[in-house]
């Protein structure tokens, strides 16, 4: 029975999955999915999810390593469950995108930016790929991506979020084979660009990107 029961589980995980991101979508493009603002310690967030999805990680016999900053790092304002989902999906799919050796997670700053990036040693991405990442409904990588679940939603509703606290998603990669980085950053509280605890904040669709 075990194995019909692992069979249901993961069935249901990824409907609800579907069923949150399709709500979200149908949130962001009405201008109804508002963010809870507050102050946030991405390194701490980091550092959980990290030890959350390490089993994932030992299960595939890959390396995920968190490479903590060399001091300690401004807070950021933003919704705490949203941003959590994006940088655990952004880490889970480089678990499931990478067959043999590492995924590094880090968090820097930059200027008056906050960095959190994952590396993998994975599939990669074609140049052509990479520019269709964050569209609806996308799924990149060929057969490399056959077997993966996946409903193309993710990376879109992300973008939406991210942009709205006044930051950015990006993924590089050196080429198929060769690994991909995936990085969101967001405005160090108390800079210019940053939202402040109490501001109000809807995410609504953008239909235009450089």
């Amino acid at each position: 029975q075990k194995p019909i029961y692992d069979i249901l589980e993961k069935s249901a995980s990824r409907l609800i999955q579907l069923i949150r991101e399709l709500l979200d979508i149908s949130r962001i493009e009405s201008g109804r999915l508002e963010l809870n603002l507050e102050s946030l310690d991405l390194v701490d967030m980091t550092s959980i999810l990290v030890k959350d999805l390490l089993p994932n990680a030992i299960n595939k016999d890959l390396d995920l390593i968190f490479e903590p900053p060399a001091g300690p790092l401004p807070s950021i304002v933003g919704d705490q469950q949203r941003l959590r989902q994006i940088m655990l999906n952004i880490v889970d799919n480089a678990i499931k995108y990478t067959d043999q050796g590492s995924v590094r997670v880090a968090v820097r700053q930059e200027q008056d930016q906050l960095v959190f990036s994952v590396t993998d040693t994975g599939h990669g991405l074609a140049p052509s790929e990479i520019s269709r990442l964050f569209t609806k409904f996308t799924r990149v990588g060929g057969s490399s991506r056959a077997h993966t679940e996946g409903t193309g939603l993710g990376l879109y509703v992300a973008r939406q979020i991210v942009e709205e606290h006044h930051g950015s998603v990006q993924a590089a990669s050196p080429g198929l084979g060769q690994g991909s980085t995936f990085s969101m950053r967001l405005p160090i509280e108390g800079s210019p660009a940053s939202h402040k605890i109490g501001d109000s904040a809807i995410v609504g669709i953008k239909t235009t990107y450089p």
